[in-house]
C-alpha cells in the first residue's frame, strides 16, 4: 500500500523484452504533465494505492478526502501476476492472509512513478502518475529470480533517487533475495545482473520479509523472518521450532541469535574498485580486538640527517622526543631505587 498527497509505482518481461499489458488493456502514453512533488498537508487529501494480488494483478487507486474517508476512483492492471490467494511461505492453497508485503507498492520521492511488485511471477511494474492522481502502465519486467513452483516471491521495494535504482526483495533467495533494476528518466525498468542474498554459512535458506533505505541513501537494511522456512499447522499458524539431532531449536529470526538484520553499504562511496554506483557488497562483521597490554618501549635514537632546514627541523624535534623519553625511563629508574631503599 502506498498513500500520497498527490500520487506514483513498475514491472519486466522475459528475454529482455517489454511484458505486454493484459489483453483489453492496452498501454497508454502518458497524458499531460507529471505529477509534482505534494503541496500542503494529509489533511487536504490525497491519494491511496494498493495492489490486489490477484492471478491477474492490479492497482486499486483510491481518491482520499480530507476528513479521511475513500472512494476507488480506477483499477489498473499492472501486467504481471500476483499469487491468487496460494500462500508461497506455508504452501497454502488458500490462505486469508496469502503474501503480505510492506513497501510492496512505493512511490517516488517527487511523486511522479509508482512501482509494484508482482509476487506470482517474480516481476516488476512501473506507472506514471499524473496530476489527478491516475496512473498509467509504463513498463513492466521480470526481476531475473527464476519462479521455482506455484509463486514467485518478490515482496518489498526500495528506490534510490541518487541512483535511479530499485532494490527488490524476494523473501526466498533462489538463490537471491535482493535484485536490482535501473529506472530512466521515463520510468522504464532495466534489471541488472547483481544478485544478492541474507543468507549466512550456518543458515543458507532464510526467509526475508522487508527491506528499508536508510534517509540518506548509504545503506540498505533487510529484515528476515525466519532462518528457514517454518512449518505450519492445519490453521495456517507458524510451526517455529524443529529437531535436529534429537534436540529443538528455534527458526525464527533473532530467536536466540540476534542477526535478524542484515546491513549492504550502497552506491561507490562503499563499493569494492571496479564496481558502479547502486553495487553492493556484504557488510562484514567486525569484533573488537583487546588492547595489547601497555609497555615502555624505549625509542629509537636516529641521527639527525644532514640537509635542508626542514631535515633539521625534523631532526631536531625527533631528538627532543627522544631525550623526554630517556628523562621519562630514568625518572622512573630513580624512583625504583627509592623504593628499595626506602623499603630496605
Amino acid at each position: 500500500m502506498s498513500i500520497s498527497n498527490e500520487s506514483s509505482m513498475s514491472m519486466q518481461p522475459p528475454q529482455g523484452q517489454m511484458m505486454q499489458p493484459p489483453q483489453g488493456q492496452g498501454m497508454q502514453e502518458p497524458q499531460g504533465q507529471m505529477m509534482q512533488a505534494p503541496q500542503g498537508h494529509m489533511m487536504q487529501g490525497g491519494h491511496l494505492y494498493m495492489q490486489t494480488n490477484e492471478v491477474r494483478n492490479c492497482i486499486i487507486h483510491y481518491l482520499r478526502a480530507p476528513d479521511g474517508t475513500i472512494a476507488e476512483v480506477e483499477r489498473v492492471f499492472t501486467g504481471g501476476a500476483g499469487t491468487g490467494g496460494y500462500k508461497p511461505i506455508s504452501g497454502e492453497e488458500n490462505a486469508a492472509n496469502d503474501f503480505e508485503g510492506a513497501k510492496s507498492v512505493i512511490l517516488t520521492p517527487d511523486r511522479r512513478f509508482l512501482f509494484t511488485t508482482n509476487g506470482g511471477d517474480n516481476s516488476v511494474s512501473s506507472f506514471a502518475v499524473g496530476v489527478d492522481g491516475k496512473l498509467i502502465l509504463l513498463d513492466a519486467k521480470r526481476t531475473g529470480n527464476i519462479v521455482d513452483g506455484r509463486s514467485g516471491t518478490a515482496k518489498a521495494l526500495q528506490y534510490s533517487p541518487s541512483h535511479k535504482m530499485l532494490y527488490v526483495l524476494h523473501s526466498f533467495g533462489n538463490p537471491n533475495h535482493l535484485r536490482l533494476m535501473s529506472v530512466d528518466d521515463d520510468g522504464n525498468l532495466t534489471p541488472r545482473p547483481e544478485g544478492y542474498t541474507v543468507n549466512t554459512p550456518d543458515k543458507p535458506n532464510r526467509v526475508a520479509t522487508m527491506a528499508a533505505l536508510t534517509a540518506d541513501e548509504k545503506f540498505l537494511v533487510v529484515g528476515t523472518t525466519f532462518d528457514e522456512p517454518a512449518g505450519h499447522n492445519p490453521d495456517g499458524s507458524p510451526i517455529l521450532w524443529k529437531e535436529k539431532n534429537g534436540v529443538p531449536y528455534l527458526v525464527a529470526s533473532n530467536a536466540p541469535d540476534p542477526d535478524g538484520a542484515i546491513v549492504f553499504p550502497v552506491g561507490a562511496r562503499h563499493a569494492r574498485r571496479g564496481q558502479v554506483p547502486g553495487r553492493w557488497r556484504r557488510l562484514p562483521v567486525v569484533l573488537p580486538l583487546p588492547a595489547p597490554p601497555a609497555r615502555h618501549i624505549r625509542p629509537r635514537v636516529c641521527r639527525r640527517r644532514r640537509g635542508g632546514p626542514g631535515q633539521d627541523r625534523r631532526g631536531r624535534q625527533h631528538q627532543r622526543r627522544t631525550d623526554y623519553a630517556d628523562q621519562h625511563l630514568q625518572g622512573q629508574a630513580d624512583r625504583t631505587v627509592l623504593a628499595r631503599q626506602h623499603s630496605g
